[in-house]
């Protein structure tokens, strides 16, 4: 892979985790407003995603991991992470197809841009530095 070809990966990789944790954010917002209306009739789904996201964990990480309980754990924290996000990116397109005036008017929007562009640095960072936090 070229340098040129791994920097337009890398971009997109970021813009698209920017954009997921954006909506996330805006699913927050709806859920902490209390604008989700439907969201017990979604939940069952949301449930659907996490055990999906469980097993199919188990499924891979047993290939890679020998321990049974790291493969355990990893799958447990990594499908409940996937289950919420999943959750509040629906809840949040949901919430910005009815209100788009609220995101767009108040520039609220661009805030929760800005801190899902954060973020996906701080995860960046912390998937190649965490081994340094747990050693001690």
């Amino acid at each position: 892979m070229s340098k040129r070809e791994a920097v337009v990966r890398g971009a997109g990789l970021v813009a698209a985790s920017t954009v997921i944790v954006t909506v996330a954010f805006v699913g927050l917002l709806a859920v902490v407003s209390g604008e989700t209306s439907g969201l017990a009739d979604r939940f069952p789904f949301y449930v659907v995603v996490l055990s999906s996201a469980f097993t199919a964990l188990i499924l891979t990480l047993e290939r890679y991991l020998a321990d049974g309980r790291n493969i355990l754990l990893t799958a447990v924290v990594l499908s409940i992470t996937i289950a919420i996000v999943v959750g509040l990116d629906v809840e949040g397109i949901l919430f910005a197809i009815e209100n788009p005036d609220q995101l767009v008017a108040s520039r609220l929007l661009l805030y929760l841009l800005a801190a899902g562009c954060l973020c996906t640095g701080l995860v960046y960072w912390s998937v190649h530095h965490w081994r340094e936090f747990t050693a001690s």
